[in-house]
């Protein structure tokens, strides 16, 4: 059969559902949407812990800039142990940095 036939035969069929049934179906069907368990979106990666991150470190670095500059009363640019302190703060911000985003990676497989 063409499509258009079986269109023409849907159409001289007058066959429609009563409005007891149209009322049934419709309150299954809301039943069912309300009954189902809500889906939780879940992001791989949160930005707020990366801006926490993020945050902790350059106010760290911050806070150690301050203490040379006010102890030496040098260049912060020169001084060599500065730069050693600043280095070993970044590292340990981005190890903390890559942990949180591997956790975060497990955790969303796991879900």
């Amino acid at each position: 059969m063409k499509e258009e036939d079986l269109k023409n035969i849907l159409k001289e069929s007058k066959l429609e559902a009563g409005e007891g049934f149209k009322e049934r179906v419709m309150h299954q069907i809301e039943t069912e949407r309300a009954l189902r368990p809500k889906e939780i979106k879940t992001s791989t990666f949160s930005p707020a812990k990366n801006l926490v991150v993020l945050a902790v470190m350059y106010a760290a670095i911050l806070l150690a800039g301050l203490f040379f500059y006010t102890n030496e009363k040098q260049s912060i640019l020169d001084s060599f142990s500065n730069l050693k302190i600043v280095i070993l703060i970044a590292a340990i911000s981005g190890i903390f940095y890559l942990i949180s985003v591997f956790d975060d990676a497990l955790e969303f497989k796991n879900k």
